[in-house]
């Protein structure tokens, strides 16, 4: 890993108020209580810091206070739930458990992505192929969905894994959000997603989602130190 000094002894955050991954790790932030410097970045136009910090240059991108660069949004998740996990997200549980987690996040972030996008910028594709990329996605859903339902019936909790909250429903809930912001109402009406819609909004619905999704001003080289999570008023 590279490595780049981090001022005033607190991690560095570069982020994008919208993107589902800098999202997931900025929630395991808050949930972890963990402070950092908060430098919210324009895609279209990456400050050279971050440029020269990374040959990837994506957010969400962490260095540690000890200069360590992660550049993955689930080892920010790792990095932040390691310090403090006091809902034992970490905890997965059985063997099966894990590589029921590691699947689901593999399906969110190599497929389910890959054909929300398509959905999402629509407008550049004919009517088959946005149909195509829909479908394929809320088959996805669905089947999540289905996940949910058996955690019901299983253990009365609305998880997708092992009957309790785990990093899967932390990575994957934000590109949910991302799906059904593109037609709501189908969303909110479909009845094979009913379940998944109620997961949904434990998170949309938490008093910790306005934190989540504060915005600041693009942060340049000469900006005061802006700090994250923020202190909002309620």
């Amino acid at each position: 890993m590279n490595s780049e000094k981090a001022p005033n002894k607190l991690p560095i955050l570069y982020t994008f108020n919208r993107c589902p991954y800098a999202m997931r790790a900025r929630w395991a932030i808050i949930l972890a209580n963990l402070t950092v410097i908060w430098r919210e970045v324009n895609l279209r136009k990456k400050p050279k810091e971050l440029l020269a910090t990374s040959s990837k240059a994506t957010v969400p991108l962490l260095i540690t206070q000890e200069g360590v660069i992660l550049e993955e949004s689930m080892d920010i998740i790792k990095w932040a739930l390691e310090k403090f996990d006091k809902d034992l997200i970490l905890d997965s549980g059985t063997t099966t458990s894990k590589l029921d987690i590691d699947l689901l996040i593999n399906e969110n972030d190599n497929i389910f992505k890959y054909h929300l996008d398509k959905y999402k910028y629509s407008s550049r594709l004919d009517v088959d192929n946005f149909n195509y990329h829909k479908n394929i996605a809320r088959n996805i859903l669905v089947k999540w969905n289905r996940m949910i339902l058996n955690s019901i019936k299983k253990n009365n909790t609305y998880w997708l894994v092992g009957g309790k909250q785990t990093i899967a429903d932390l990575a994957l809930w934000p590109f949910v959000r991302q799906y059904r912001g593109v037609d709501s109402t189908s969303f909110d009406n479909d009845d094979e997603l009913q379940e998944l819609n109620l997961w949904l909004k434990f998170y949309t619905d938490n008093t910790l989602f306005k934190t989540l999704m504060h915005k600041t001003k693009e942060w340049e080289v000469n900006s005061l130190p802006i700090y994250f999570p923020p202190i909002i008023s309620k």
